[in-house]
């Protein structure tokens, strides 16, 4: 919900030490399931015990969510683990909701990792896809 207090909610509590670049990338690819999923629990069960506290809670988490990501651009010129909201969309995104077929690769520079898609790997169109133009 509030992606710019994630380094004090997740890292700050002294469980996991604070991670940088390609390590953070993982850990919320590996982590970012069970975190939002521990979340909306504990919104279903405040709901659950006292209904009107539970739908004003859900109320102000829609609504924090929508500001926090309304203005969310996937830039993919930042290297990965340097933004938390982008590690968190592609982690979603292309790890767990499995976004279409994109093939991605992991590019390393001096930089940093970026992940990039993989065009010589793209599936070909099937012929009874509706964006197939058949050459006769």
């Amino acid at each position: 919900m509030y992606p710019t207090s994630l380094e004090l909610v997740t890292f700050g509590v002294g469980y996991q030490s604070s991670l940088g670049g390609i390590r953070r990338f993982g850990y919320w690819v590996e982590c970012a399931f069970q975190h939002v999923a521990i979340f909306l629990a504990f919104i279903v069960a405040l709901w659950w015990c006292n209904r009107p506290l539970g739908v004003l809670a859900l109320a102000g988490v829609v609504a924090g969510a929508a500001c926090a990501w309304g203005d969310f651009v996937l830039d993919r010129s930042v290297p990965l683990g340097e933004d938390d909201r982008q590690a968190i969309y592609l982690a979603f995104a292309h790890y767990g909701f499995g976004a279409g077929s994109e093939t991605l690769v992991l590019k390393k520079t001096e930089m940093g990792e970026y992940l990039a898609v993989d065009k010589r790997h793209a599936p070909a169109p099937m012929e009874d896809d509706p964006g197939f133009d058949s050459v006769a």
